[in-house]
């Protein structure tokens, strides 16, 4: 993480989230979970993830 920094890292997370969001938007009424909500919810929840809830580094 030091060799990075905390920026590449949100911006990558932030980026999934976004394209997360996506498949969601468009969900048909008959669809179904795996074809229409499992990408979108695999992507959200590693780019939430990677957004936020990181201790500061002097913890």
């Amino acid at each position: 993480m030091a060799k990075l920094g905390f920026r590449p890292l949100a911006a990558s997370g932030t980026l999934l989230t976004a394209v997360g969001c996506l498949p969601p938007a468009r969900v048909p009424v008959g669809g179904a979970y795996f074809g229409d909500l499992f990408f979108g919810c695999s992507c959200s929840g590693p780019g939430s993830g990677c957004t936020g809830g990181n201790p500061p580094a002097s913890a």
